[in-house]
């Protein structure tokens, strides 16, 4: 018998911007097919893309798990994160291109970004999104607690507020596991991304 092994860099939903009255799905973890999979943690990383707070009870982001293999009349929601709605948002622009790599950038106004902030990089392709942390701001310099992992063109957007958020499940209670970005009523568009990490059984 083998030590059980993980499984990382698990892609359920790429980038996508979830418009109000809206529902996106990630695709589905099967839990069953080999490897079979004793244990999950989800990852949700979720950037505003307004300068405005979300409505009350929205967005809803629910993990959901099946007891079959197809179909999708069987989905029980097992968790549900709602993002705060949040107060004086950022939303504001590159001034000047950052490369991949880069540990700072500077922000058209960078007035309400702190120490500690996420902060959402838009640009033109979904790709490059990416959320960091802020180490430090002076002026409207903003630098990066860690560099950031993508290029982000001139006048790129930057938000605040930004959440991230993870489910551990114990997979060995279910079937398949999907993640729902409900914006049914949330007021704006956001931003969301999915990932998710594996405990795997070795026979």
């Amino acid at each position: 018998m083998g030590f059980p092994v993980k499984t990382q860099d698990i892609s359920l939903l790429a980038w996508v911007a979830v418009p109000t009255a809206t529902a996106v799905m990630s695709s589905v973890l099967d839990l069953i097919a080999a490897p079979a999979k004793f244990a999950a943690t989800i990852f949700v990383y979720l950037g505003r893309q307004s300068g405005s707070a979300f409505t009350t009870g929205w967005p809803n982001i629910r993990i959901s798990a099946s007891p079959k293999s197809a179909g999708n009349d069987a989905w029980v929601p097992l968790d549900i994160y709602r993002p705060f709605e949040g107060l004086n948002i950022v939303n504001t622009t590159l001034n000047g291109a950052i490369i991949a790599g880069a540990t700072s950038c500077i922000v058209t106004s960078a007035t309400g970004i702190a120490a500690g902030d996420l902060l959402f990089l838009g640009d033109a392709s979904s790709a490059n999104w990416e959320i960091v942390r802020v180490l430090s701001v002076s002026g409207t310099t903003i630098n990066f607690e860690e560099a950031c992992t993508y290029a982000h063109g001139n006048g790129a957007q930057v938000t605040d507020q930004a959440d991230i958020y993870q489910f551990n499940v114990d997979a060995m209670a279910y079937g398949r596991l999907r993640v729902v970005a409900d914006n049914a009523s949330g007021g704006q568009t956001f931003a969301v991304r999915v990932l998710a990490i594996t405990g795997n059984s070795v026979t």
